[in-house]
């Protein structure tokens, strides 16, 4: 027995099972009626419900309710036998009070008329038919159970923005109806015997509002950080007009994306509420388990803590998830001044994300200094080929701004600045000039200055470095130091000059470079994309070239960096495989820490000239991205971004 509530609150008896004798005549009652309200567009004061539809094997009765407590006590098997076929359609609800809509009335099969079934019409007229003449056999159980708008009477057609619900028949003594929107069950059931009834050549009972369909997608940006993002259809001849978001944890937000903190760990349900132009509405359901920020004090030497995956906001233009790409051939750097790294790259082959990405220790989570150029803005006319810079952007800037660039090891922090020393090799697709050519927007460029104080950008009268060096501050001289095959060079970040110390592509410049056992090298050995790093207790900088692993111990003239000689070290141990990796020294421990790669730390001691190699425990970060790591020396751990085939996630490492 099924129970549901009255509109005095009381509950009475709904479904019985029992055997119907005939009731034919039932089955022409709504030919030939009037249709009733005069088809109308939703106001924008309607409201809709979901009518389920449910059926009882042992019956063969379909049943349809809009009513929640029915549904809810159905769902519960609290009466068995019955159980949703999956389908359902939309109707407006009963409070809904514009002109144009018609109620549906509910009837009952009398048990004492041999009956138990109910029977739904949208028609004033077929409803009042039902009350006078089958009184004796059918009891009006609601004039107003749900409100739909009612089709054509010739034609049997619907408005735009709502879709015909065809009334189906079983043609049995038992009599029962079926209702659905769905044109192959209509022909399944008429294959089976059931009768066509209603309007039109197809049978249409009613019109119901069509909906627009949700679904969420969610990426998570660190454990109890997400990204969601909507993914709407409008119902037809509509447009998507609202997004609001629920995040179970009493929070809102409204707009097609939305990004949420979780407070505390625990699983939550996220409901997205889409609605059109019709004002129909439509739910989407995520469950999310968020955990809350883990802390960095109790992790062991020699283990790895995974702090989520690497947060950005993507270009406008650019797909999903692009502007994670943004370590591809580049790198990241620590600011020692507020304690945070630093990520900026992108670029050639990888993405137009331009925004300055920061990771500070004390919060160990993404902050953007500023949103992306979107592609409106990515212009010949608003690109300054010289400077390799955005001139304008539509989000408040700073402009003129940097373009994306791969940065590899090849970007620096001196006091308030972030400086990046390389060129802009071009351009990824996806920008508004519509020319998918990645070098479009190549640039010599100018040596860039990112002021964290100001907030600007400014730019040195001196062309990015080529041939992909490496660089490193020396603190001692607060110049920056670049090294590379064709020469070591000396960039001083106040001046904004560039000077070359050693020509290393000649014969002459070969003689600063040489074996530890003091012979020389026929050509230059430095090679590309590699490492440089300053180690403070004996001031020297090493130079990690990737391909053959080789170790170069550089000793700076500071008095005349002409002078200065790079030798080639014997080391042991086992350097990292030919790959290229982010290092960063490791000042509680006084190493040189790189990789990961395939799990495994590799960590170089200057004054052993030994490496240590180890597999991590805790965790299986994988592989670093390109040059994205370096040293948080007041957590103590190694930060490094993780490539694509191992998630692009944010980790941190300690060695010791």
């Amino acid at each position: 027995m099924l129970v549901r509530p009255e509109r005095g609150g009381r509950l009475d008896r709904m479904l019985r099972r029992l055997a119907a004798p005939g009731l034919v005549i039932l089955a022409t009652v709504g030919l030939g009626l009037a249709s009733g309200a005069a088809i109308a567009d939703p106001a924008p004061s309607l409201t809709t419900v979901h009518v389920v539809e449910f059926y009882h094997s042992g019956l063969d009765h379909y049943f349809i309710t809009a009513e929640p407590i029915e549904i809810e006590a159905l769902d519960a098997g609290i009466f068995a036998g019955w159980a949703r076929t999956g389908y359902e359609f939309l109707a407006y609800s009963t409070d809904s009070t514009v002109t144009g809509l018609s109620p549906v009335c509910r009837f009952y099969g009398l048990p004492a008329a041999g009956l138990d079934s109910h029977f739904y019409s949208g028609s004033p007229a077929e409803c009042a038919a039902m009350l006078t003449r089958f009184a004796s056999s059918w009891m009006l159980e609601s004039s107003d159970v749900f409100q739909v708008q009612m089709p054509d009477a010739s034609a049997g057609t619907c408005a735009d923005g709502t879709a015909a619900v065809y009334r189906l028949w079983n043609n049995r003594v038992d009599s029962n109806h079926r209702y659905t929107t769905d044109p192959s069950v209509r022909m399944e059931m008429i294959a089976n015997g059931y009768i066509s009834e209603g309007y039109g050549p197809n049978g249409v009972g009613f019109c119901a509002p069509t909906s627009p369909s949700a679904s969420i997608s969610v990426m998570e940006m660190a454990p109890d950080t997400f990204d969601f993002s909507s993914i709407a259809t409008p119902s037809n001849g509509a447009q998507i007009v609202s997004y609001a978001w629920d995040f179970g944890d009493g929070s809102s937000a409204t707009g097609a994306t939305a990004s949420h903190q979780f407070t505390l760990s625990g699983t939550y349900e996220v409901v997205l509420t889409v609605a059109d132009s019709s004002n129909v509405a439509t739910k989407a359901t995520k469950t999310i388990t968020a955990v809350s920020p883990k802390s960095l004090t109790a992790l062991q030497a020699n283990a790895a803590m995974d702090l989520g995956a690497y947060q950005c906001t993507d270009a406008q233009g650019e797909g999903a998830g692009m502007c994670r790409f943004v370590t591809d051939f580049s790198g990241m750097v620590y600011d020692q001044k507020r304690q945070q790294m630093v990520v900026f790259g992108g670029g050639h082959a990888s993405t137009n994300y331009n925004a300055i990405n920061t990771f500070p220790s004390s919060s160990l989570r993404w902050v953007e200094a500023y949103p992306p150029t979107p592609a409106t803005a990515m212009t010949a006319a608003n690109y300054d080929y010289t400077h390799g810079a955005w001139l304008t952007g539509p989000d408040g800037g700073p402009y003129p701004r940097a373009a994306a660039r791969h940065t590899e090891d090849l970007m620096d922090v001196v006091g308030d600045e972030l400086i990046l020393l390389d060129l802009v090799e071009g351009n990824a697709n996806g920008t508004a000039s519509g020319d998918t050519t990645e070098k479009m927007f190549w640039s010599p460029a100018r040596i860039a200055h990112y002021n964290f104080v100001s907030k600007s950008w400014t730019f040195a009268n001196v062309p990015g470095v080529t041939n992909w060096p490496a660089s490193a501050y020396d603190p001692v001289s607060g110049e920056i130091v670049i090294l590379g095959s064709s020469s070591l060079s000396i960039y001083d970040p106040n001046a904004k000059t560039l000077t070359t110390a050693i020509n290393l592509a000649g014969f002459a410049g070969l003689a600063h470079i040489a074996h530890e056992d003091g012979s020389g090298f026929s050509q230059n050995p430095l090679r590309y994309n590699n490492n440089l790093v300053y180690f403070p207790p004996n001031q020297k900088m090493y130079y990690f070239e990737h391909f053959s692993g080789g170790v170069y111990e550089v000793n700076l003239n500071r008095a005349n960096f002409s002078s200065s000689t790079v030798t080639l070290l014997n080391t042991t141990g086992t350097p990292p495989p030919n790959a290229e990796v982010g290092y960063g020294y490791d000042s509680t421990n006084q190493v040189i820490g790189g990789g990961p790669v395939n799990n495994v730390f590799y960590a170089f001691d200057p004054v052993t000239k030994a490496w240590a190699a180890q597999t991590i425990r805790g965790g299986a970060p994988g592989n670093v991205a390109f040059h994205a790591l370096d040293y948080d020396p007041v957590n103590n751990v190694f930060v490094f971004i993780t490539d694509k085939a191992s998630g692009r996630r944010t980790w941190a490492y300690r060695y010791k």
